[in-house]
């Protein structure tokens, strides 16, 4: 309700207002009335403005002089969301039917991420026991457990039973009777190499050499699945890998009638990635042979190849271009050449997902940081902080402390490393004291003057909002005056304390 300027109110006095009432009364943007016909009609139209539903509303006001005696002005109103959220990671606290933010999993603990391994509806963050297998015992990692670390955290073992000694429980050991820490298994069929009595690759049934337990036939050819052993020439290669299987001393040549080309039996594309290692051995068959050896030669091969024989090898370094090479098969008339390509698949580097801009702490709150990270094509990461909180610490990648009673405002800054990238991301981690509502790191009767002017007389909004919240009501009122006016003067608790446990309520 206003009077828009003196002579205004002179002029409605003695026309209209003869009940001295404002001369133009808005009703939260549904009506305008202008003037009264008594001061009844004014009290009618109040009253049932004061019926409506308060939504609540964030106003800003922004003036700009445009030249010409003209001044644009910008009016926004913008709903303000219900969430009482005490450790400010954007997740509401539970118990607030009116939240309408996501309820947090850990309402003590930024925990922006809401990172819930095993399932339990309490956050990693504060879960004092991250169970995934749900057999008691906690998975290694999780800062937060109290419980016993688990010895086979895949799989549901509460006895946690060990035979061996080996370190590996037995409900993980692929060799429950024999020590073998490394848990080695080449042929990948779940038996450990040291107790495997066939250890056989390509899975035909016949045994690779080079493993003393196996009590299972040789394979003649053990890198490619051949159950029926042939060997044409007796020369203890089976056919599918001898490069002449009808000669024994792999002469392929060429005949006085009806050559053939030989052909190439090694791939012709090899798929790479940064930190793999190219062992590429050229191979090839014949289906002819007049005395004539093979000759294999590899050419026109990447600077960072090196060749040996028919075997080419090389170290794949961060930014190798996709490249090819050829080679040539001659079985001493005709040839078979043949392109290679090398297929580099490109790093790509992680990428820092969290968006927080500034966090703001009140005193005694916890806060905890790990950096969510998108990496497409990596898992293993090296974390490193820069810039932390003086009052915080970093202990298995994470950031963990509690705010002081003292306003502090500090950059936190991460950078999250791969084999070949990296990507760094900073934020502002903000604390103040709830109750300080001017900003002075003390709680005093300024406070209680600051909020008096901003609840009666308008004055500026306490930065940030929620330190003038004294009383945890969610909202800034005359009870949060009469609260700090309490604690000054008549040893009432301190801000944010109602109950006087020394626990912050909010």
């Amino acid at each position: 309700m206003v009077d828009v300027s003196d002579d205004a109110s002179a002029w409605m006095n003695s026309q209209y207002n003869l009940y001295y009432v404002p001369t133009n009364y808005f009703d939260g943007g549904h009506s305008v009335v202008v003037g009264a016909s008594s001061e009844a009609n004014f009290r009618s139209k109040i009253q049932s403005a004061g019926s409506r539903e308060v939504v609540p509303l964030d106003l800003d006001i922004s003036l700009e002089w445009l030249g010409n005696a003209t001044l644009g002005i910008s009016v926004k109103l913008n709903q303000r969301l219900a969430c009482v959220d005490s450790d400010g990671d954007g997740f509401g606290d539970p118990g607030y039917p009116e939240n309408e933010c996501p309820e947090d999993n850990c309402p003590t603990i930024y925990n922006p991420s809401q990172g819930d391994a095993d399932g339990d509806q309490i956050g990693d963050a504060c879960d004092e026991c991250t169970d995934t297998d749900g057999d008691g015992l906690g998975d290694l990692g999780y800062p937060a457990n109290t419980c016993p670390e688990d010895n086979c955290a895949s799989v549901f073992n509460p006895d946690q039973e060990e035979s061996d000694g080996d370190g590996v429980a037995d409900s993980c050991d692929n060799c429950i009777s024999v020590q073998n820490p490394d848990q080695e298994d080449y042929d990948n069929d779940g038996i450990g190499d040291i107790c495997d009595v066939c250890t056989d690759f390509d899975n035909d049934g016949y045994g690779d050499p080079g493993f003393p337990v196996n009590t299972c036939e040789l394979d003649n050819c053990p890198s490619v699945y051949n159950p029926s052993q042939d060997d044409a020439d007796g020369d203890g290669v089976g056919d599918v890998c001898d490069i002449c299987p009808n000669h024994e001393n792999d002469d392929c040549c060429n005949p006085t009638e009806g050559n053939l080309p030989p052909e190439l039996t090694s791939p012709a594309t090899v798929e790479l990635a940064a930190g793999d290692s190219l062992v590429y051995v050229a191979t090839a068959t014949d289906p002819n042979c007049d005395g004539t050896e093979l000759s294999i030669s590899i050419w026109g091969y990447p600077d960072w190849c090196q060749l040996s024989g028919d075997t080419l090898s090389g170290y794949v370094e961060c930014g190798y271009q996709s490249e090819s090479f050829g080679v040539t098969i001659l079985d001493g008339e005709l040839s078979d050449v043949n392109p290679i390509s090398l297929n580099i698949e490109q790093n790509q580097a992680p990428n820092i997902l969290d968006n927080f801009g500034t966090v703001l702490l009140k005193n005694g709150t916890e806060f905890s940081y790990y950096p969510t990270i998108d990496d497409p094509d990596d898992t293993g990461h090296i974390i490193t902080y820069t810039s932390i909180p003086h009052w915080c610490s970093v202990q298995d990648d994470t950031v963990s402390g509690i705010a002081p009673d003292t306003i502090y405002e500090e950059d936190l800054v991460v950078t999250v490393e791969d084999f070949c990238g990296s990507d760094t991301y900073s934020f502002t981690v903000k604390t103040f004291v709830c109750g300080d509502a001017d900003g002075s790191g003390n709680v005093d009767i300024d406070d209680a003057v600051f909020l008096i002017n901003y609840v009666f007389a308008a004055g500026p909004e306490p930065d940030p909002y929620e330190s003038g919240d004294a009383d945890c009501s969610v909202g800034i009122d005359i009870d949060d005056i009469v609260y700090i006016i309490g604690f000054i003067f008549s040893g009432g608790n301190v801000p944010c304390d109602a109950d006087g446990d020394s626990v912050p309520d909010c």
